[in-house]
């Protein structure tokens, strides 16, 4: 996230649309944490705003001075919401993991040419296999394999290798990404092994997440 807000602001013209975050309690503090007037990098952004060879850059780029300091509007949501932006719609729920201390959502995006479940962490319910029927995409929380959870007591809050097999089959989704792998599911064999348990519970696409993976989801012909 600071990555994403500070360098937004730093490539833009002060021209584009407003930035809009989404999230649950505590998004805002979070935001403001990072780029407000006193968040981690004010430091930085305050010396982009007012260096002369900065401003210099930011003229040259298309903008205009005095330079706008970073502007964004936060939205925190509960679960439930429903926000809708031209060619796409985001519902959320509120996800198993965390409670009390944590508010944690799932989403699910539809567009024009599918639909996809970011389940995020949590252990299996209700809201969430509501939320996720007649997905194309599911993409879920895998952490270990299952027995080695319910034996470790890992399995609260948690999805493993046969919830995340059952989320997906009770869903009807045709493909399966698995995120948030812990690193021994991630070792030579033992990835196998759950891809293994996992078909043999759910006969659509098996995905294993890997760092840095690029997925085209539903390519144009």
């Amino acid at each position: 996230m600071p990555c994403f807000l500070l360098c937004r602001w730093d490539q833009s013209t002060g021209k584009e649309n407003r930035l809009q975050v989404f999230g649950p309690p505590p998004t805002a503090k979070i935001v403001d944490a990072l780029i407000g007037p006193d968040g981690a990098f004010a430091d930085d952004w305050k010396a982009r705003v007012n260096d002369p060879t900065s401003q210099h850059v930011h003229v040259n780029r298309g903008g205009s001075l005095p330079r706008p300091q970073p502007a964004l509007d936060v939205f925190e949501i509960q679960g439930g919401e429903t926000i809708e932006r031209g060619r796409w719609k985001t519902t959320s729920t509120l996800a198993h993991h965390m409670a009390p201390f944590l508010r944690s959502l799932a989403y699910r995006v539809d567009t024009e040419r599918g639909s996809i479940v970011f389940a995020s962490d949590t252990g299996p319910c209700k809201a969430i296999s509501d939320l996720a029927q007649g997905a194309d995409v599911i993409v879920a929380n895998c952490w270990n394999h299952q027995d080695l959870m319910e034996s470790s007591g890992e399995a609260l809050g948690q999805t493993g290798t046969l919830d995340a097999a059952r989320f997906a089959r009770e869903s009807g989704a045709s493909m399966l990404i698995l995120a948030h792998t812990g690193p021994s599911l991630c070792l030579p064999g033992s990835k196998e092994k759950a891809i293994g348990d996992i078909s043999a519970a759910y006969g659509g696409k098996i995905v294993f997440g890997q760092e840095g993976m690029v997925l085209d989801l539903w390519p144009r012909s």
